[in-house]
């Protein structure tokens, strides 16, 4: 339902008129039957319950990006002996546009260093393809 510019102006009116009684009003007169130790209180647990809904909710997304990182499939990369790809991210580590978690590369499992090396080499593709452009 379009709202027309009549209905519009005697919404504005109506707030205006509204806003103006709140102002003339006193505190005293605003807060009439409020229990304010109580009134406190509900805010403060209303606060910490949408802190924690946000939380949770932060972490089911970060969970379901997770997932999807896992489960998509890494493009196709020819096979890479396991040393080059160590010695690759070796040199993408000093890369300024890569940014790795500061582990020890000897540390890493094969099959980590693998899917590592794919993404890392995945991401400085793009990167260069994004510059050429």
């Amino acid at each position: 339902m379009a709202s027309t510019p009549k209905d519009e102006e005697a919404l504005e009116l109506m707030w205006a008129a509204h806003w103006n009684e709140l102002k003339s009003m006193s505190d005293s007169d605003i807060m009439d039957g409020v229990d304010l130790p109580k009134f406190g209180t509900d805010r403060i647990q209303l606060m910490a319950s949408v802190k924690s809904e946000a939380g949770r909710r932060r972490l089911t997304a970060a969970k379901a990006e997770l997932d999807d990182d896992q489960s998509a499939p890494v493009r196709a990369q020819p096979a890479v002996p396991i040393a080059e790809a160590r010695a690759f991210l070796r040199e993408a580590a000093n890369d300024p546009r890569v940014t790795m978690a500061a582990r020890a590369l000897d540390e890493m499992s094969d099959e980590l260093v693998l899917r590592t090396y794919a993404r890392v080499k995945a991401l400085l593709e793009a990167d260069s393809d994004a510059g050429d452009s």
